[in-house]
């Protein structure tokens, strides 16, 4: 196992990482970018990342975040092993998307999210919440399989289903973006260098 050291929570479970971030105001193409690691530690919303495990409610699920790849190919890398048990079952890195006020992001004029990821063959999930969310366990998750190629994955705004609660996706009222590992026993390792909203 090549997990050295078990990440733990701070304070209401959340831990920081110091070196994560990047909203790219200038598109690549039909790509608005929230993160693309021109400025690791910040992301282009003025927000950082933070990692947390199922260790919040008693799981056993490890995590370790770094910045890897050299200028030309940097990326994040969330590596971790997602434990079942004591009912567990998840790790995660995720981005507020709201202002410093607390006004949640207006995505409306997009169709869905675009990453740039590779990793190893197994099957992750980005989660989107929204100002509708009341309960930590709801979300609107949609999922993606990973290779060890870096690949460009679009996810239609359609494609995520709410989970615990039956509201509808409303993309005016974002809160949050996660990449996150789930629901079964395995090894995680997901390297991520963009992410974004896509027309």
């Amino acid at each position: 196992m090549y997990l050295k050291r078990t990440l733990q929570p701070l304070a209401l479970g959340i831990l920081p990482l110091l070196l994560l971030g990047a909203m790219d105001t200038a598109s690549a193409g039909s790509t608005v970018w929230l993160d693309d690691l021109e400025t690791p530690g910040t992301s282009r919303l003025g927000t950082q990342w933070r990692g947390f495990t199922d260790r919040v409610m008693g799981g056993r699920s490890d995590i370790e975040v770094d910045v890897a790849g050299d200028e030309a190919n940097r990326h994040y890398r969330m590596r971790g092993i997602v434990r079942t048990e004591n009912n567990g079952g998840f790790i995660q890195i995720a981005l507020p998307l709201q202002s410093a006020s607390g006004q949640p992001m207006n995505a409306g004029e997009f169709s869905g999210v675009r990453l740039r990821v590779r990793g190893n063959g197994e099957e992750y999930a980005v989660h989107l919440r929204t100002t509708d969310c009341r309960a930590p366990w709801n979300y609107y998750s949609a999922t993606f399989e990973t290779s060890e190629a870096w690949q460009d994955i679009t996810l239609s705004f359609e494609d995520f289903k709410p989970t615990r609660f039956r509201t509808p996706l409303d993309t005016k009222k974002l809160s949050r973006i996660a990449l996150v590992g789930i629901g079964r026993d395995f090894q995680a390792e997901l390297h991520v260098s963009g992410i974004g909203w896509v027309k």
